[in-house]
């Protein structure tokens, strides 16, 4: 662009122009570098003007004008151009020039910080602090930019520049850094404290190993590790802010012991905090740093290696011996409010509100905190000057100047508790082997004892609990927690506490140490009280904050728990008296509203925040843990812990019921929990619980009724290209669960016992259409397959029990009360025929056809024997489909191969041939061992239930032929898994044999041998799972053939006892029961169960034989 000045001439020259040319200055200053004149290079302008910078005369004045003039010029190119443009024009794009750049800087931010009583100098510090950590805090990855040549760094990958030797004098500004925080004056004046927290945040953020993974970023990682451990940086800067000096307390204790905030000591904590976050990266470096791209030659390279003795040193240091650093820090903490607003008279909420702007500082730090605009304050009240309101602006002004204080303490106060978090976690999780003995091998590496014992965990988290709850006496008036301290000190400290249980519970799992006599009470009646003081009166949480915090501490208090259940050796049965029981009862009652929030279902709208679920997951989970933790032998109801929890707080209960009723599939988990303990039953269904369970159902049936509707094609109908599918509700699986847990309670009454089986038969009814569909699609969703065939046994044995005062329903009457209305209902006897057919199905196909053993000639199938002399109806026998068919033509991608499993007396000590078969879909895997042991527990079930179902109605029609098919393919690979498992005691035996017998390979016996192992686990399970199912079969002839002997004789009766008699022994003759017993019973045993089975077929012989002998000419005419 061009502007064109004009103006009168003298006397008559008229009027005269000029042009000039528009340039940015930026452009000028680029132009003016390089520049020939007489055959000599011209001096650079810009490197000459920055070397200004550093400029000192004898006249303050000068220096303060001339310096200040060319900062101004170094930052406007620094904004004005790209980082590597505005880096060639300031250095001079040479190593040189990059040197003298940081060397001006350098001096100048060590002239300025002794002089920063002064406005001018203060700024100038200020400004190249901020510059340098600007890039820091960006996290920026190139390979250099700013920060990287004011520090003084290296320029390339490789050479002597990178041994970190030259520790000081090197005119950078990291060397400098450090001189100034090695100076004790720097650290407690006033008016520097500001400039020594953002020199501890630059040292942490060049530590951090945030991104290690550029070789370069690494390197420089590596290189300000060498130089402060050189200069002893860590604990010399640990001691001055946490140690004891001659007997006087520490600077940390004093500034937090201080009954008011002095100026400047938020700046103080920061110092603090950013050198704990920066021992944290030390800590983990010293374990090791997977550095890739450095050769072993490199001066950096033993940096990157473990340094176990100095990270024992260091840990020491912080929790052992006699300092103790972490102790103190802990101890030390500001938690407590401090009184700093004084000022009674507030400005407006619309002055206020238009004068809020956010706290500067490094974002993760201060993001959320926002402070008063002094400037703006004073602008808004002469806005809003004669409006309504008698404020002064001068009490408005102090007023802000304490609000600012008060909020600058908080966030100090808050970014000095999460890094203690954060250095506490870096100390348990990356130096675990270090700071505890644990039995690894490093130990033996290190010198000296382990800073910490188990017991030194244990006091480290009772005091951390004893810093957020302390007893009652040392607080009176203090009900809740956030009363006497910041709420976000408090939470940070939570996670604390949360990070360090868990990592003593693992440790004391992983070496089954048990745990001294009386800390786990301990310790989960200490985070019980914190869970109580956690909340407000009443036991509710209104803050966000809150929540989270209640949540967290829950969680720690579900670890401790789990680990009292699961250790033996552990405090038996927690407190089932005393005071301990009272704050644990209390804690219940807390985490109980925090788990009525919905997590899901038809109540968890878009108001249903993420937190609130997050929240009401983790208290329903420390809820179930605290629930089976609890030694609660009550003799009455009103005395066990379920009742007490809920006493009182019925809402509660009805929360929990509407939750079931709205479809929230966790709640049930928390539901089945409470179920188990004594007295839950009573309880749950006395709150509505079974109500509520058919509700859901009723309620989903409708609504699966409606989406049906709206479809153009039936739904599951096939179509010429692709179907319509409805699948399994996520919910259904935990109600059945429920209603499982409840129908297996014990010490409950028939009365009650039966109530629950009606509603569970009602609950099954409504979900008929999911049932139909979860039968029809096995093995999808298997599992709940098996929670059902148990909800129908459960269901029908309790009805059964309910009827009579003995339990004991009358034999030979389908017609018999509830069982009897159950079993006439049509929409039941549809999904009864429905699981028969299921069980049928299972019991012949416990493997694929191709590996199943043939079966005796009398127990084929029947053919179709009707008319077929009239060719109009044509018909096709083709080979029957199974399950299996499903699972083989979808492999499992991540299965592992294994040798095919012994199913029938051609296998019995060794492996079928061709077990390496080339279509994968055909080879055996662990995945189909899985689903072999799922399809025996389901079979298991429903064999279960035909037991139970024959007493009710024993003129039932069943397809014994195919439950004597299935008798054989259990008794078959029962009777092959114990004779491979009894040869083959020893892994070492399995490998050797399949290598023998060419499976496998001989450069892999180390997989070989895993395979075995797997294997032998396998077949421990499903053997005697088959064994049982087999029993099970055995038993259900016995009873049903006796049953059927007492029924009024009929056509149907004749049929069916002729159909089980000629099935069963044909079974008999095949298996030969009677003489070798079932495979897998009694394995782990003596063998009188395998001679029960041997005298319970000899019974079923001679009972079936002596009952054909009736029907001998009746046999003719229907075989």
């Amino acid at each position: 662009p061009v502007i064109r000045f004009q103006k009168l001439g003298a006397l008559a020259s008229g009027i005269e122009a000029s042009n000039v040319q528009v340039s940015r200055l930026t452009n000028l200053m680029a132009a003016s570098s390089g520049i020939v004149v007489s055959g000599k290079r011209r001096v650079e302008a810009v490197p000459t003007i920055v070397e200004y910078i550093a400029y000192e005369a004898l006249s303050i004045g000068v220096d303060k004008e001339l310096a200040s003039s060319a900062m101004a010029l170094f930052v406007y190119i620094n904004r004005s151009l790209p980082m590597q443009d505005s880096l060639r024009l300031l250095c001079s794009d040479s190593i040189d020039g990059a040197k003298s750049f940081a060397a001006s800087i350098s001096q100048r931010l060590d002239a300025s910080s002794k002089r920063a009583h002064l406005l001018a100098h203060y700024e100038m510090v200020d400004l190249i602090l901020d510059l340098i950590l600007r890039d820091l805090r960006s996290g920026s990855t190139r390979e250099i930019n700013l920060s990287h040549v004011l520090l003084g760094f290296p320029v390339g990958s490789s050479g002597d520049e990178w041994e970190p030797t030259n520790i000081k004098g090197t005119g950078d500004c990291l060397s400098l850094i450090l001189d100034l925080l090695s100076d004790e004056g720097f650290v407690r004046q006033e008016k520097t404290l500001a400039f020594a927290s953002k020199c501890y945040e630059l040292i942490y953020r060049l530590t951090t190993t945030k991104n290690i993974d550029r070789t370069l970023n690494a390197q420089r990682v590596l290189y300000v590790a060498g130089k402060l451990r050189l200069l002893s940086f860590w604990r010399h800067h640990l001691l001055r802010f946490l140690g004891h000096r001659q007997g006087m307390p520490s600077m940390l204790e004093t500034i937090s012991s201080s009954t008011y905030v002095q100026e400047g000591s938020d700046h103080l904590l920061h110092c603090v905090a950013w050198l704990l976050r920066g021992v944290a990266n030390e800590l983990r470096m010293l374990m090791g740093l997977p550095v890739h791209g450095l050769s072993r030659n490199h001066p950096l390279a033993v940096l990157a290696s473990p340094q176990y003795s100095k990270c024992r040193d260091l840990l020491s240091l912080l929790y052992g011996g006699s300092f103790k650093l972490a102790i103190n820090a802990l101890e030390c903490l500001p938690l407590a409010k401090k009184q700093i607003i004084t000022e009674t008279t507030v400005p407006p909420s619309a002055v206020v509100k238009a004068s809020v702007s956010p706290l500067k500082g490094s974002s993760e730090v201060t993001q959320g905190w926002s402070i008063v605009c002094l400037d703006k304050l004073v602008q808004q009240m002469f806005l809003h000057h004669g409006k309504g309101h008698t404020v002064t602006v001068e009490n408005a002004l102090k007023w802000a100047k304490q609000w600012n204080q008060a909020v600058a303490w908080e966030c100090a106060v808050s970014h000095l508790t999460e890094s203690f978090r954060v250095f506490t976690s870096s100390s348990f999780v990356y130096c675990k082997a270090a700071l505890l003995d644990d039995g690894c091998s490093m130990n033996a590496m290190s010198s000296g004892a382990a800073p910490l014992d188990t017991r030194g965990v244990v006091q480290l988290i009772s005091l951390m609990l004893l810093q957020m709850a302390p007893p009652r006496q040392k607080r009176p008036s203090a009900i809740c927690m956030d009363d006497a301290f910041y709420s976000s000190t408090t939470l940070s400290l939570s996670y604390t506490v949360f990070g360090v249980v868990e990592e003593l519970m693992a440790i004391l799992k992983s070496l089954k140490v048990p745990v001294a006599e009386g800390d786990a009470l301990r310790i989960s009646e200490l985070v019980a009280r914190a869970i109580v003081t956690s909340a407000n009166a009443g036991g509710i949480c209104q803050s966000s904050q809150q929540r989270e915090r209640t949540a967290v501490l829950g969680s720690a208090l579900a670890l401790v728990m789990q680990f009292v259940c699961d250790n033996d050796k552990s405090d038996s049965g927690l407190v089932s008296s005393g005071p301990e029981r009272v704050t644990l009862l209390r804690a219940a009652m807390v985490l109980s509203k925090l788990a009525c929030n919905p997590v899901n279902g038809l109540s968890a709208s878009d108001q249903a925040s993420e937190q609130f679920a997050a929240v009401a997951l983790t208290s329903r989970s420390a809820l179930s843990a605290l629930f089976r933790g609890i030694d609660d032998d009550a003799s009455t109801r009103k005395e066990s812990f379920i009742a007490q929890t809920f006493d009182g707080h019925a809402d509660t209960l009805a929360s929990f019921a509407q939750l079931v009723r709205t479809l929230d599939n966790n709640i049930c988990l928390l539901l089945e929990q409470i179920s188990m303990r004594r007295f839950g039953t009573e309880i749950l269904q006395d709150a509505g619980v079974l109500r509520a369970l058919v509700d859901a159902a009723d309620n989903y049936s409708k609504e699966e009724s409606r989406v049906k509707q709206g479809f153009h094609v039936p739904v599951s109908s096939m179509q010429s290209y692709g179907s319509t599918k409805i699948g399994i509700p996520t919910f259904f699986s935990g109600h059945l669960s429920l209603l499982n847990s409840m129908l297996a309670t014990g010490d409950i009454s028939s009365d009650r016992r039966a109530r629950i089986a009606e509603n569970s038969a009602l609950f099954l009814q409504h979900n008929t259409g999911v049932i139909n569909r979860l039968l029809s699609e096995f093995p999808t969703d298997g599992d709940v397959t098996k929670e059902l065939m148990r909800c129908l046994y459960l269901t029908l044995e309790s009805l059964s029990e309910g009827d009579k005062p003995d339990g004991r329903p009358a034999l030979g009457s389908s017609d018999y009360g509830a069982p009897g209305r159950l079993l006439r209902d049509s929409t039941y006897a549809s999904l009864e025929h429905r699981a028969l057919e299921l069980c049928y199905h299972l019991s012949q196909y416990p493997f694929p056809q191709r590996l199943l053993p043939s079966l005796p000639p009398n127990l084929n199938s029947k053919q179709y024997t009707g008319d077929l002399e009239r060719p109009v109806v044509s018909v096709t026998t083709t080979e029957q489909r199974t399950w299996w068919d499903m699972v083989e033509g979808n492999p499992h991608p991540m299965q592992k191969e294994m040798a095919f499993p012994p199913t029938g007396p051609s296998d019995l000590g060794g492996w079928q041939t061709g077990s390496s078969s080339d279509d994968i879909a055909l080879r055996w895997s662990d995945f189909k061992y899985e689903l072999s042991i799922d399809s025996a527990e389901i079979l298991e079930a429903c064999l279960l239930y035909l037991n139970q179902r024959v007493i009710v109605s024993p003129s039932v029609t069943l397809d014994w032929l195919a439950l004597a098919k299935g008798f054989c393919r259990c008794a078959d690979a029962a009777r092959a898994m114990e004779g491979r498992l009894r040869n083959y005691s020893s892994p070492d035996d399995l490998v050797n044999s399949m290598l023998h017998a060419g499976i496998g390979d001989l450069n892999q016996k180390e997989n070989s041998t895993q395979s075995a192992r797997m294997e032998k686990q396998y077949l421990s399970i499903l053997g005697p799972l088959l064994g049982r199912c087999a029993e099970k079969i055995l038993f259900l002839a016995v009873r049903h053939s006796r049953l059927l002997s007492r029924e009024k004789l009929s056509e149907k009766t004749r049929k069916s006892i002729i159909d089980l008699s000629t099935a069963m022994l044909a079974t008999l003759d095949h298996t030969r029961v009677e003489y070798m017993g079932l495979g897998c019973v009694g394995m782990a045993e003596d063998e009188e169960k395998r001679d029960g089975t041997k005298k319970v077929a000899s019974v079923l012989r001679k009972v079936l034989e002596s009952q054909l002998k009736q029907f001998e000419p009746e046999y003719e005419r229907y075989y």
